[in-house]
């Protein structure tokens, strides 16, 4: 990156000021210039700064609090070096003057009774959510703004479109660092519990999505990453020595059929349980990840998916 001249950055309102500010430092180290911004780098943004605050950090236009800097003291590139260009003419839904005008009160902040009244008699029934197919190839998703409300939508999905079809469930092992740690409880939602669910009920046919990116980084740069979507086509289950059936490997389709391969290829040099007759299945195994939960370290294994009927 020392001939770096011009770096862009998109969707600008999810970049935080430490975060930005990090850029610059490491624009600066890269290309050996510590005394002017970003290294002497132009830098062009682009985004939308009425959407949410950036998770974990602050608001761009605020200062920066990193090296325990106060932030009412550090300076702020933002404010000090970037010219702002508004856009002033929406160009999706341009022809839905109605729904453009509500939109535009939902981002600003006005949203009074007109506003709420339109919004809440939208939501109706779509007959293409009662065709599986279209959830196995992606073409529709229903969204809703919460993971609870995401798994009760999922489930009854899944019951509805796949009546017939055997259920199937996998329960996280979670080992704590001390025996007096809490058990973690079932409704704590995978986004705190380093991304693997604490129960997956799944049956075959249902769609799925990816919930973690790959530990290793080929397999990650070939698609097994997070938000990646397809669907369960088979499943393969064994014995514990109780005599207790457990899920072993989940085979996915994948909507983009090049994901995958490279993990599948390597993974079935390794054992034959990572073979498949359907050369778009790709084995999904059980991962493991370390996490807190009031206060305590635990490690968790699971399957890396959630169902993706509802996603938020």
């Amino acid at each position: 990156y020392h001939n770096l001249e011009i770096t862009f950055i998109d969707e600008i309102s999810m970049v935080g000021t430490n975060m930005f500010q990090t850029v610059h430092e490491s624009l600066c180290e890269i290309k050996g210039e510590k005394n002017k911004p970003f290294g002497n780098c132009s830098v062009i943004t682009c985004g939308d700064l009425y959407q949410l605050k950036p998770v974990g950090d602050n608001w761009i236009f605020k200062g920066a609090s990193l090296h325990g800097r106060p932030a009412n003291c550090a300076p702020n590139h933002w404010k000090m070096l970037f010219k702002n260009y508004h856009l002033t003419e929406t160009m999706r839904n341009r022809t839905d003057y109605e729904f453009k005008k509500f939109s535009e009160n939902i981002k600003t902040g006005f949203v009074d009774e007109n506003t709420k009244i339109y919004f809440f008699k939208m939501p109706n029934h779509c007959i293409e959510e009662d065709s599986n197919e279209n959830f196995q190839n992606g073409s529709i998703s229903i969204i809703v703004n919460t993971n609870a409300k995401a798994s009760e939508v999922n489930i009854e999905k899944m019951e509805k479109l796949l009546p017939h079809e055997k259920s199937f469930i996998s329960v996280a092992k979670d080992i704590p660092s001390s025996i007096d740690a809490p058990l973690v409880k079932d409704s704590v939602p995978y986004t705190t519990t380093g991304q693997l669910p604490s129960i997956l009920h799944f049956k075959k046919g249902v769609p799925v999505m990816i919930t973690t990116n790959s530990k290793v980084r080929k397999y990650k740069e070939n698609g097994i990453c997070n938000g990646v979507r397809g669907y369960i086509c088979d499943v393969d289950t064994e014995n514990t020595e109780q005599g207790t059936e457990i899920v072993s490997v989940i085979w996915v389709k994948f909507v983009n059929k090049s994901i995958g391969n490279l993990m599948k290829k390597e993974l079935a040099k390794k054992s034959e349980k990572y073979r498949h007759n359907d050369i778009d299945a790709i084995p999904i195994i059980r991962q493991s990840t370390s996490f807190k939960y009031h206060g305590y370290t635990y490690r968790r294994s699971n399957f890396p998916l959630i169902l993706a009927y509802a996603i938020t």
